[in-house]
């Protein structure tokens, strides 16, 4: 399911956010993040809804995201949405994100509206959640619901890749290669599309593949000296190339 990938993200988060409701033992919850964190769904769907019930937030976000799977319980969209929106209005960041990507491509029985999927996914844009960066980017990009402005969208993106998503440093790479970004260059197209394809994206290999065979030497030497400048602004260690 689309939401899956970030069921790791927050779980890196969770010692920061256990805010206990009086009452509540926390070795119990624990419990349960810890269940969820091992996928061991069925013990985390028998004692999630206990918190979900009492408001903490995290446990109504973990429950949603077990119906929006279906894992440890039936798949319930409709439901998985409510808890997501629950979650969204107490502060959860990915449940907001969680919420546009419903409105985004209409799951169950949410209507597809891409205005309020803007609007959620620009709350967690603005909180600083990558995921939600590129996708404001690329509808901004793209005219996705949303008025074209490229040069708004590709700030977005360039937030997004410096943060190391891959998607965002594919999409400006290929901008980049199309000549479609300002001050396209293949040095440029190159410094992403090396970045991304070092962090698995695919199409972004291809691409690079074709634009190796129409650089010079000196050209992507040039590139990686750019690259070198651009990673000291960026949020991440990309992995090593390939020789």
């Amino acid at each position: 399911m689309f939401v899956s990938f970030y069921r790791i993200v927050i779980s890196r988060i969770l010692v920061l956010i256990v805010l206990i409701t009086p009452g509540v033992a926390q070795a119990d919850l624990q419990a349960a993040f810890k269940a969820y964190d091992a996928e061991d769904y069925e013990t985390a769907a028998k004692l999630l809804p206990r918190y979900a019930e009492q408001g903490h937030t995290e446990a109504i976000y973990r429950l949603a995201w077990l119906y929006s799977n279906g894992q440890g319980v039936e798949q319930d969209q409709d439901k998985a949405f409510h808890l997501f929106n629950q979650a969204a209005q107490m502060g959860h960041i990915i449940a907001a994100f969680s919420v546009g990507i419903y409105y985004d491509f209409g799951e169950g029985n949410v209507k597809k509206n891409l205005k309020k999927a803007f609007e959620m996914y620009m709350i967690a844009a603005q909180a600083g959640f990558s995921r939600a960066e590129f996708n404001i980017g690329n509808m901004l990009i793209n005219g996705h619901g949303v008025a074209k402005d490229l040069s708004t969208g590709m700030r977005w993106l360039t937030t997004a890749a410096r943060r190391g998503d891959r998607d965002a440093l594919g999409l400006l790479g290929s901008l980049h290669y199309q000549r479609k970004a300002p001050n396209s260059e293949r040095t440029s197209a190159w410094m992403f599309l090396d970045l991304a394809s070092r962090l698995g994206k695919a199409p972004a290999t291809v691409l690079l593949n074709l634009l190796k065979q129409q650089m010079t030497t000196e050209q992507v030497a040039e590139a990686k000296r750019l690259q070198a400048e651009w990673l000291r602004d960026a949020t991440f260690i990309p992995p090593p190339r390939e020789r």
